[in-house]
């Protein structure tokens, strides 16, 4: 495919089922529990490390205190101490390569798509591809006048360049480009952590350690019984993505329910909208407790289930080829 195409008017009709699925969507590694070979999980549990045993028994809520035999100090393992290195770790990947697994909930309906996914973090640069629709994307900021490159593999048969901020690549996603990686996840719950540690307590729940898919994994459970959608009195100067970011409950659900509302434009000043008071009512997370990466995270709305996403086939920070992020790279067909 050698022309590049901006699209505009009727033609967007053909090229919105041919633009597959985007399901977008951190690491952190703990120094104080090393790597668990195995784990026993009953009233306490214990961590058998190549070093040194480290017995934990649940002492109280949602806190458990860990004992090394080979000295005297105490661990707190808790929902807060896993969060916060989680999210330090996703602030310092450079780049990344994984699979992601997606289902997202659409006007009702669950779509599902995997994707193969490389990023660099900054400059931002990001190539995702759908095996099974043939769909490939390639962003690399700065580039192209900040337009992603998109080859729908299917019908019109040449690639597109087409503002990855916009409704043709927005239609029926839940996030952005920008959203892929760990960045969601990352924003999503350090908005979310209460800064009253009475409220945290109340609100994030240390589940143990459990296995998912062959991994042992930290499990983190929230839920925010107050969920609901309020209204909100639009400002002069407000849009969507400004109000989203003002309660951290993303812009989807709000351009789903309103569907006048183009993408980025200035909402009128007085007019009243009615937006989620948070992101989720319950999220569950399964971090692995090798690489404090989360693996899995599943949100739930007043609907019920909203969207999950699963990370597979990790490789953080191995360099990438330095033609990676062209367009003539062998292994694409833009």
């Amino acid at each position: 495919m050698s022309a590049v195409k901006k699209v505009s008017g009727s033609l967007l009709y053909f090229m919105l089922q041919s633009l597959a699925f985007l399901a977008y969507s951190g690491i952190a590694y703990s120094q104080n529990l090393k790597h668990a070979d195995s784990v026993n999980i009953a009233s306490g549990f214990s961590l058998k490390t190549n070093d040194e045993n480290i017995t934990c028994q649940k002492s109280s809520g949602t806190s458990y205190k860990a004992s090394r035999s080979s000295s005297s100090s105490e661990i707190t393992i808790n929902a807060k101490t896993i969060l916060e290195k989680m999210i330090a770790q996703i602030q310092s990947i450079q780049n990344l390569r994984y699979s992601l697994y997606a289902t997202e909930r659409v006007n009702g309906n669950y779509l599902t798509a995997k994707s193969d996914i490389k990023i660099i973090v900054s400059p931002r640069k990001t190539y995702l591809k759908n095996p099974l629709r043939k769909l490939e994307v390639l962003y690399a900021e700065g580039e192209n006048d900040n337009n992603a490159l998109v080859n729908p593999g299917r019908f019109p048969y040449f690639t597109l360049s087409l503002d990855p901020h916009k409704s043709i690549m927005r239609k029926g996603q839940h996030h952005t480009i920008d959203d892929l990686g760990f960045t969601s996840i990352s924003k999503i719950i350090s908005r979310s952590i209460p800064k009253d540690p009475k409220v945290f307590e109340k609100t994030f729940f240390y589940q143990g350690i459990v296995e998912w898919k062959g991994y042992q994994c930290y499990k983190i459970y929230n839920e925010f019984k107050d969920f609901n959608y309020v209204n909100h009195t639009c400002k002069k100067g407000e849009t969507v993505r400004s109000i989203s970011n003002k309660y951290n409950c993303g812009d989807y659900r709000i351009l789903e329910k309103y569907t006048e509302i183009k993408i980025g434009e200035e909402l009128k000043e007085g007019t009243i909208i009615s937006v989620p008071n948070y992101y989720a009512s319950k999220t569950i997370l399964y971090i692995d407790i090798k690489t404090y990466l989360p693996l899995s995270i599943k949100i739930f709305d007043n609907e019920g289930l909203y969207e999950v996403y699963e990370f597979r086939n990790l490789l953080v920070n191995k360099p990438f080829a330095k033609d990676e992020f062209s367009r003539g790279f062998n292994e694409y067909d833009f």
